[in-house]
């Protein structure tokens, strides 16, 4: 558990906007410095702002959390920079999904180096950095209500379910040590995470192209889940309950 938030070092990635945007508010109203990843440049570069404003110390970076080469580079510079990593939220992530037999197999591709080999390569690049320090430390995955209970999104579910059994493993084995680990289960949130996905898609262009069939059938899915999500939580009522969690 962290009482005291002041002076320590926060990582966020998906922090250009949503719940990781949110995460670095309140990690920076409570004095922390804070580095924040995104792939989406502009988004990272206006959150970055706002938290230069709040007087907090920032390092943006843009980075694609299923490439493991940028991973490692963001734990790298953390530590280079700050010498130290007290909480890690592995939280960039992507929707997307459709019945199995119009998925391909990029697809599956796409989401699941996204929201659950990133928290994969995150927390295998943190790791070891954040036990050495001997400062209390904490992990926080965010995963999905969906990670609970299956939702007609195959490759969503499927990450998420995956997000919440390594978040279940990492604190069994890290009970003995200065490591906290907490695995966030929202339901629908007032986020852009499906605006951004389109956006990370086309950023990939020719790593992810959904299937033409995929996208017909989603098409009614996505505009209903934009409605929800539009009635969901507030990202900031979200970070402050994992502030709580910490």
């Amino acid at each position: 558990m962290i009482k005291d938030f002041k002076g320590k070092v926060a990582v966020i990635t998906g922090a250009g906007s949503g719940i990781g945007r949110s995460l670095a508010h309140a990690f920076a109203k409570r004095g922390m410095k804070i580095v924040i990843a995104d792939l989406i440049e502009d988004k990272l570069n206006s959150v970055s702002q706002e938290l230069e404003k709040m007087g907090a110390e920032v390092l943006p970076m843009v980075i694609d959390v299923s490439n493991r080469d940028n991973i490692n580079e963001l734990a790298n510079t953390t530590f280079e920079r700050f010498g130290k990593a007290n909480i890690l939220c592995n939280n960039a992530g992507v929707v997307s999904g459709s019945h199995m037999q119009l998925l391909t197999l990029e697809d599956w591709d796409f989401v699941l180096g996204i929201n659950l080999f990133g928290v994969i390569y995150g927390t295998k690049a943190f790791l070891d950095g954040m036990i050495e320090s001997g400062e209390p430390c904490h992990i926080v995955n965010t995963a999905s209500a969906a990670g609970l209970v299956p939702a007609d999104n195959g490759p969503y579910s499927v990450s998420k379910f995956g997000v919440v059994a390594l978040s279940e493993l990492l604190l069994v084995q890290n009970y003995n040590t200065n490591i906290g680990v907490s695995v966030l289960c929202p339901g629908f949130v007032d986020t852009d995470i499906i605006n951004n996905t389109e956006i990370i898609a086309q950023a990939r262009s020719g790593l992810f192209q959904p299937a033409p069939e995929m996208v017909e059938a989603s098409k009614i899915q996505l505009e209903n889940t934009t409605r929800l999500l539009k009635l969901g939580m507030s990202p900031d009522t979200v970070a402050e309950k994992v502030i709580k969690a910490i």
